[in-house]
């Protein structure tokens, strides 16, 4: 569970985090000024110091007292900061004037820097404290501080001569600087504390015991229910403000307790009414759902009816269409059996006529038989005749006997085939004669067939006319059920959604009755929890 502090708790927690950052800036700020207020000085100083080095040793120089060189270093050194200083010979004035002293000779890299031409300044430490080491490289000039060095020592512009070298102890000034910062920081601190204890004794009196006032009458409002209590205004500042719009609130919301506490009242009396109506309501619909229950199922009844009804025609039509098509394919035979007998009628009457013709060309073939038989008969008494002139001719007329006898050998047998041919001829009329009489009695009795056929697909056609007449009627009757059915399945959907909309009304009518009766529940609740809010001030 997340811990909740007071207002108190954090606002002194601001102001002490809010202190505690100044006075370590503040302590930060000091140390860093300080210090380089500090380096600063010693920088200046150890300057200094390297330039009067340089000018007591120049002095030497032109006074001829360069000997005593170790005694002006030994005063130079005289103060304990100072703990090394001393001249860095190069390597030509070492040619020029030998090589000094063991002081004089190059120790480390940053004295061969030096002598290279560059200013160093840098900082070391050892067991007492941090160390400034200063090297000044001595270049010749026509005039470098005062001296021409170029006309003693020979050498050229620009050629470094040396260096001097200064290291300084910054040990007792960086104790000194911490006891100055121990000493301020201590000093501040117990500002510090002092502020704070002022500013929290301050906040309390004027902030967070008036507030503790505030919450002292806000619980007593909360405990007493008693909204007409108002907080005291004594001065003219936040929390006064804060009080000034808390009455302003409190008064606020007594009259809108007094307008909540009427409309209450008007809810309970409109949800008193809700109620009443809605259970009038449920009853009337409840008596329209089983009036219309009532006309579904007679509705009902009758889409089932008008449904076998449609059924019934239909299969009536199925019936007649089925007896229609019989008689329309009983007419269709009729009509092909007509007209097969009349082209039989056709064929046989034909034959009747080609049999006559043949009977004919037989009558006429037995006279040509006739004539034959006759040439026959002259041609053997020609052939006797020629046979007798033939004899009386003797041998000249030998051959033509043989010819003779030869014709009336043919004439024989043409007489014997023409006997033959006669026979065929006579059989062949009189089988003629009957096939003419069977043929003109089959053309009778074919006309006889035709005319009881036509007289059958006459009757045939009554039929399918009669019976067209009836699918006509049944398609009507069908269709006619067939709308009933649709009228009577829409009627019965618009009775069965208004049975449901009864249905829902009546649900609803049940909703709003709860409703109402929550509603009613809800206001008297409400009315009896404004209640226990004191409204109004007692009368003294």
């Amino acid at each position: 569970m997340k811990k909740h502090y007071s207002i108190r708790f954090l606002l002194l927690a601001a102001l002490a985090a809010g202190f505690s950052l100044i006075l370590v800036f503040t302590v930060l700020y000091s140390a860093s000024a300080q210090r380089d207020h500090m380096e600063e000085f010693s920088h200046k100083y150890v300057d200094g110091l390297a330039k009067s080095y340089f000018d007591g040793l120049n002095t030497m120089m032109v006074t001829g007292t360069i000997s005593n060189r170790e005694v002006l270093r030994d005063k130079v050194m005289a103060p304990e900061d100072v703990l090394d200083v001393r001249v860095i010979r190069s390597d030509q004035l070492n040619r020029m004037f030998g090589g000094g002293t063991k002081a004089e000779q190059r120790r480390d890299p940053a004295d061969k820097q030096a002598l290279a031409g560059e200013r160093i300044e840098r900082y070391s430490s050892n067991d007492d404290g941090r160390i400034y080491t200063l090297i000044e490289p001595v270049i010749a000039r026509e005039d470098y501080q005062g001296v021409n060095c170029l006309g003693c020592h020979q050498a050229q512009e620009g050629d470094v001569l040396g260096a001097i070298r200064v290291d300084y102890s910054l040990a007792e000034s960086d104790d000194r600087l911490h006891k100055q910062l121990l000493a301020s920081g201590g000093i501040q601190v117990v500002i510090f504390i002092v502020v704070f204890f002022l500013t929290a004794l301050a906040l309390g009196r004027l902030v967070f015991s008036r507030l503790r006032r505030l919450q002292v009458r806000m619980d007593e409002i909360s405990g007493n229910s008693d909204l007409t209590i108002e907080l005291d205004v004594s001065r003219n500042d936040e929390i006064g403000s804060v009080s000034l719009a808390f009455n302003r609130m409190m008064a606020k919301i007594r009259k809108s307790m007094h307008t909540v506490m009427d409309n209450a009242a008007q809810v309970e009396q409109a949800a008193r009414s809700i109620a009443a109506k809605a259970e009038t309501t449920g009853r009337e619909v409840m008596a329209q759902k089983d009036n219309t229950d009532q006309v579904a199922s007679a509705t009902t009844e009758m889409a089932a009816s008008a449904v076998q009804v449609r059924e019934n025609a239909n299969h009536t039509t199925r019936k007649s269409a089925e007896t229609a098509e019989s008689a329309n394919s009983g007419e269709r035979l009729a009509r092909n059996a007509v007209e097969g007998i009349e082209a039989l009628n056709t064929e046989v009457q034909g034959g009747a006529r080609r049999i006559e013709d043949l009977n004919q060309r037989t009558s006429q073939m037995a006279s040509m038989l006739e004539e034959i038989s006759n040439i026959a008969d002259q041609t053997n008494l020609l052939a006797l005749n020629a046979a007798i002139e033939a004899a009386r001719a003797g041998e000249q007329g030998r051959g033509f006997s043989v010819v003779a006898d030869e014709v009336r050998a043919l004439a024989a047998r043409t007489q014997v085939s023409t006997e033959d041919i006669r026979r065929t001829i006579n059989g062949l009329k009189s089988e003629v004669v009957d096939c003419v009489a069977i043929m003109h009695h089959a053309s009778d009795m074919t006309g006889h067939q035709v005319e009881a056929i036509l007289k059958v697909e006459s009757e045939l056609q009554s039929i399918a006319s009669a019976v067209r007449e009836i699918t006509s009627l049944n398609q009507e009757m069908e269709s006619a059920a067939n709308e009933q059915s649709d009228v009577s399945e829409a009627i019965n959907q618009n009775v069965i959604e208004i049975s449901r909309s009864a249905e829902q009304a009546s649900t609803d009518a049940q909703e709003t009755a709860d409703i109402a009766g929550d509603l009613l529940v809800m206001a008297e609740t409400l009315r009896e929890t404004i209640e226990q809010f004191r409204l109004t001030r007692k009368n003294s």
